[in-house]
C-alpha cells in the first residue's frame, strides 16, 4: 500500500495499528507522530518507521503538510530490525531517490490489477523488482548508514557488534575504495582466516568479502544516482578490475545492471505535484 496526503494545518488523525511495517515520510511541513512510548516531531525531509501493530497517531503542527506513507512485510515472518524503527531519519538525496522510485513505480503496480492486460508480465516483473530493490537499499542505508564504532558520553562502545567485528566493519568502510583480501584483514587484526570468518559470519550473517562487495555496490548506487561520474569512473574509484566485472557484481546485489539503475535515477519528480 502506498499513498500521499495533503494535511490541513489543524489536521489530526486519532490513529490505527496494522501488521505491515510502515514508513512515514514528511515531504513538506511538520507533523507530530505519537505512540504509547514516544511523541516525535517530523519536519521537512524526516522519516520514521512504525513497528508492526504499533498503535500510532498523527497530527499537523499548524502548517500544511505533504506526507507519504507506504507499508511492507518482510518475508519468512521476520520482524523489522530495531535499527529501522522508532527513530527519526533525515532523508538525503539518495534516500529521496529511493522514495521516489518506491512511490512512482509502486503506484504503477497498484493502478493495474493482476488481470489488467495493459500491464504485461515483463513490465510488472521489472516494476516489482525496482520497488523491491529500492526498498531494500533504502532500509540498508537507514539500518547501517555507517558501521563505524560510536561512543557514548562515558566513552564506552555503543556498537551492537563485538570489538573485532566492529573493527573489521570500520576498516572496510574506511577502505571501500580499495581492493582488499581476507588474508590481509586477518593478518591486520592478528586472527586466523578461519576464525575471523566464523566470528563475522555469526554476527553479520554474511561473509566478510560478501559484505564488503555489498558495501561497495551501495556506494556505487549513491555515485550513480548523483549522476556526475561515468560507470567506468565509478568502477575505477571502487578498485574493480574492469567495468564488466563491476556490472556483474552490481546486478548480483541489486538485480539491476548499472545502466538500468542509472535510467531510474534520471527520474525527476517534484513531490509537491503529487
Amino acid at each position: 500500500q502506498i499513498s500521499t496526503y495533503l494535511y490541513t494545518p489543524n489536521f489530526s488523525f486519532m490513529g490505527d495499528s496494522h501488521e505491515p511495517t510502515e514508513p512515514v515520510y514528511v515531504q513538506q511541513g511538520s507533523i507530530t507522530v505519537s505512540t504509547a512510548r514516544y511523541s516525535l516531531v517530523l519536519n521537512d525531509g524526516d522519516m520514521l518507521i512504525h513497528r508492526p501493530w504499533d498503535y500510532h497517531r498523527v497530527k499537523a503542527n499548524g502548517v500544511q503538510c505533504h506526507v507519504m506513507f507506504f507499508t511492507f512485510k518482510l518475508t519468512g515472518g521476520k520482524k523489522a530490525p530495531d535499527e529501522l524503527c522508532d527513530r527519526i531519519v533525515h532523508a538525503d538525496e539518495i534516500d529521496q531517490f529511493y522514495l521516489k522510485t518506491i512511490y512512482h513505480q509502486g503506484i504503477k503496480l497498484i493502478s493495474h490489477n493482476v488481470d489488467d492486460k495493459s500491464l504485461g508480465s515483463n513490465e510488472r516483473y521489472y516494476l516489482e523488482q525496482e520497488v523491491k530493490n529500492s526498498l531494500e537499499l533504502l532500509l540498508l542505508r537507514i539500518a547501517s548508514p555507517c558501521p563505524a564504532t560510536k561512543a557514548n558520553q562515558s566513552g564506552e562502545s555503543t556498537s551492537k557488534y563485538s570489538k573485532i567485528v566492529t573493527k573489521v566493519l570500520t576498516y572496510l568502510n574506511d577502505n571501500i575504495d580499495k581492493s582488499i583480501r581476507l588474508e590481509d584483514i586477518a593478518k591486520l587484526f592478528n586472527y586466523s582466516v578461519s576464525r575471523i570468518s566464523a566470528v563475522f559470519k555469526k554476527e553479520m550473517n554474511d561473509s566478510v568479502m560478501s559484505y564488503f562487495v555489498k558495501m561497495k555496490i551501495k556506494k556505487a548506487c549513491e555515485l550513480i544516482a548523483l549522476g556526475t561520474l561515468s560507470l567506468k569512473d565509478i568502477s575505477d574509484s571502487l578498485s574493480y578490475d574492469n567495468v564488466q566485472y563491476f556490472s556483474t557484481q552490481f546486478k548480483k546485489v541489486t538485480g539491476l545492471t548499472p545502466g538500468q539503475f542509472r535510467s531510474q535515477s534520471a527520474i525527476d519528480v517534484d513531490y509537491q505535484n503529487i
